[in-house]
């Protein structure tokens, strides 16, 4: 899969970014058509019946894309990428977007979040309202039974910390990888596993069958490993795109994370879909709050 190293509407040439015309057309196109009233949806979809290719061979354009190109700073001009579009057409256009968002019904609470919600002990959280308090606020609730841990954490805190979170990663993407050690095991690897001890664990086992279940243990360890790589490739590529975050995400988080864990702190813990983890942890012989993989690092 081709990824982009430089953004929509620019192209290096002898070493120096400069606009590419027909590109640089089209994200002033954009702009205007947003202002004129056009949604994200409809500019997509207009462009993509054109066939207008935003990578070679690829012009399947969703509202995403076009909402990356309308939030980018860089087309305002900087030392290293040339001006495409007025200042003045650009705050125009975050305008009429705080606007659209300022619209939006509640659809993007916490509760209705498109991944689940897991507890520390790794059951699933359920989201309740409790207005019974003097000042009502939301409650997550562990639905072990053996557990029920229950986490005190408002709408707003939850997609402060997730939104924090998002906006270390596009700080940094390379905090995510592959070889850092807190990854989660996928389900189909458990369970091939689990067959393994199971067999061993008998005093009769088959030593053919034995060796077919290690077998297909370590065929399906290789193809998640190697499907980790290409994942962890295209988030990093996903938040190299991205510019800060001042409000959550919801399109950002559809695209990169999978379930939400809250720690025995009541804060997020993303689980990326190459499965990796991402914390906000206390240095306690700093004071420093530092990202999952920087405290894996120290760890080691």
């Amino acid at each position: 899969m081709k990824l982009r190293t430089t953004p929509y509407g620019y192209a290096v040439e002898q070493g120096i970014t400069v606009p590419q015309p027909a590109e640089s057309k089209i994200v002033r196109r954009i702009f205007k058509d947003y202002l004129s009233g056009a949604s994200l949806l409809k500019i997509a979809q207009t462009l993509t019946a054109e066939k207008t290719e935003f990578l070679p061979g690829r012009s399947d354009w969703n509202k995403n894309r076009v909402k990356r190109i309308l939030e980018d700073t860089r087309y305002l001009g900087t030392d290293t990428y040339p001006t495409l579009v007025g200042e003045d057409m650009f705050r125009k256009a975050q305008a009429v977007k705080d606007s659209n968002n300022n619209q939006m019904n509640k659809s993007e609470i916490p509760f209705r979040l498109s991944c689940p919600v897991e507890c520390s002990c790794g059951a699933k959280m359920s989201r309740r309202h409790d207005s019974r308090r003097k000042l009502s606020q939301e409650l997550w609730t562990c639905q072990d039974p053996k557990c029920k841990r229950i986490v005190n954490i408002n709408d707003d805190m939850l997609l402060t910390g997730i939104t924090e979170l998002l906006n270390r990663l596009i700080a940094d993407p390379n905090l995510i990888r592959t070889d850092q050690a807190e990854l989660d095991t996928p389900v189909e690897v458990r369970r091939l596993q689990n067959e393994v001890n199971r067999q061993l664990d008998g005093f009769d086992f088959e030593k053919d069958e034995v060796k077919a279940a290690i077998f297909s243990l370590a065929a399906e360890k290789y193809r998640q490993t190697n499907d980790k790589k290409i994942i962890t490739e295209m988030l990093r590529a996903e938040f190299e795109q991205q510019t800060p975050l001042s409000h959550f995400s919801p399109e950002l988080f559809r695209r990169t994370v999978i379930r939400i864990l809250l720690d025995d702190d009541g804060d997020p813990i993303l689980v990326l879909k190459n499965h990796q983890n991402i914390r906000k942890e206390q240095s306690y012989a700093t004071g420093n709050i530092i990202s999952g993989s920087a405290a894996d690092d120290l760890g080691r």
